[in-house]
């Protein structure tokens, strides 16, 4: 049966939102990690499972922020791991920034699709990464806005204390592009107490206060994980909260043999008429050929069938000046002043980078059966 149409019978059922998030049953970390982002528990050795995603003892690991659903955060005399948690930014302060709430795009309430017809808001996750100055080449050649959900601290470094990592945000930016935040670590918000959750934003918000000297009012949160908890903190703390409807899957087709599939998915949906339909769009700059073959292949398609690309906020009808909040100076340091190139894909890919250590990849989204609903 066709997808959409077994989502259609499916949803006629009344069981949108029935749909609980799928955990693996956990295994004991064998590396000091923890957490959802990978499913593993904290030994009695070290029995916290820090809000930073590693197992430990003390105060440190065992604090408000600590996550009791990957370990005991009763606190206790365990030792700790040799590697701690990220230290994240170092300068400032952003808690106490106001967050006015301003404009017509609602607040804290997940958004799934544009407001004008003929709209495709082309975004990307959990970058930056060794790719995403190639992609940055494509979209200026086709003179295209795109929306880069970035996250804090992916595992090469955080995005304020990495020159590499600095310089592709600020220059997103500057070309006109959206910068919104996908969290700190790429944890699943709904696994997390509400003081973690806001961690997770403030960590985020004062790193690109370092790089930009402003911090955005976007937000994604990974795997599309969201409950009313983490809806109502996100609220709080002034986010539109988006997530997609329509997932390229990108991520399960990161291959030259498997990309057509996402390409095939693409079409499909854009096949619909530009004048009842709009979409924003899920890609991963993370992934190599969504970089070098799925994002131009969009593009393309895109415009050939009268579509228009923009941003998550054009896409929502929200001006740019409400797409950040302004940080006094005292709070942020603003990182490499002097004018400086970008580092392009070719001189990023020479270096030592791991793959990043949370990504949405393969992880079950809690939500695809109220994703599908805005498609049917």
């Amino acid at each position: 049966m066709h997808y959409r149409s077994f989502f259609t019978a499916f949803l006629a059922t009344g069981l949108v939102t029935a749909h609980p998030y799928h955990h693996a049953k956990r295994a004991v970390s064998p590396d000091g990690s923890c957490g959802p982002a990978n499913g593993y528990t904290c030994p009695s050795s070290a029995p916290c499972c820090s809000q930073w995603g590693w197992c430990g003892g003390g105060p440190e690991y065992c604090a408000a922020a600590c996550q009791p659903n990957f370990g005991n955060c009763d606190g206790g005399g365990g030792s700790t791991t040799t590697q701690g948690p990220p230290q994240g930014p170092r300068s400032g302060s952003v808690r106490d920034v106001p967050r006015p709430k301003i404009g017509s795009v609602p607040y804290g309430s997940v958004i799934f699709n544009c407001v004008r017809n003929g709209d495709i808001a082309l975004t990307f996750d959990d970058g930056p990464y060794i790719y995403t100055p190639h992609l940055l080449d494509v979209l200026a050649q086709y003179n295209v806005k795109a929306t880069f959900f970035v996250v804090g601290s992916n595992g090469n470094g955080d995005i304020d204390q990495v020159g590499q990592w600095s310089d592709i945000i600020r220059r997103a930016y500057n070309e006109g592009h959206q910068i919104a935040s996908h969290t700190w670590s790429h944890p699943d918000l709904t696994t997390l107490s509400s003081a973690a959750r806001r961690e997770e934003m403030y960590r985020t918000e004062q790193a690109l206060a370092n790089i930009l000297g402003v911090f955005p009012t976007y937000m994604r949160p990974p795997y599309l994980a969201f409950d009313s908890a983490s809806q109502a903190d996100m609220a709080d703390l002034g986010y539109h909260v988006i997530s997609t409807n329509l997932d390229t899957r990108d991520y399960a087709n990161n291959s030259p043999e498997l990309i057509g599939n996402s390409q095939r998915t693409f079409d499909e949906f854009t096949a619909r008429d530009p004048g009842s339909a709009s979409y924003i769009v899920l890609n991963h700059d993370i992934h190599r050929e969504t970089v070098y073959t799925l994002a131009e292949y969009e593009i393309r398609r895109l415009q050939s069938r009268g579509y228009r690309p923009v941003t998550t906020g054009e896409c929502l009808g929200d001006p740019p000046a409400n797409w950040y909040r302004s940080v006094p100076q005292s709070q942020f340091r603003i990182l490499n002043l002097a004018p400086q190139s970008a580092p392009s894909s070719e001189d990023l890919a020479a270096q030592e980078f791991a793959p990043p250590a949370r990504t949405c990849n393969f992880i079950e989204d809690p939500n695809s059966v109220q994703r599908l609903f805005a498609l049917v």
